[in-house]
């Protein structure tokens, strides 16, 4: 797939499971050096990690645009059943 956008939403998905697992490793060791923790470290966690799971839907649809944009462009490229020789 190299560098489309499909591996892009991948690899968007891929870090966004991480930096969740890690987000609540933070947050459960927070309390133990932090008496009252501030809800605004909470928010700030889990906010970069929503946005890439919800970059991995918007990645897919680009590349679905893209391929079906390409494909309107050049109806000729597109494989229709008939020999080259019929045409």
């Amino acid at each position: 797939m190299g560098t489309g956008l499909i591996a892009r939403g991948w690899i968007a998905l891929e870090c966004a499971i991480l930096a969740s697992g890690a987000g609540e490793i933070i947050l459960w060791v927070i309390p133990h050096f932090w008496p009252a923790p501030p809800a605004a470290i909470s928010t700030l966690i889990h906010l970069p990690i929503t946005a890439a799971f919800a970059l991995v839907p918007a990645l897919t649809l680009a590349a679905q645009h893209r391929a079906m944009q390409s494909a309107a462009q050049h109806p000729e490229n597109l494989p229709t059943g008939i020999p080259a020789l019929a045409r």
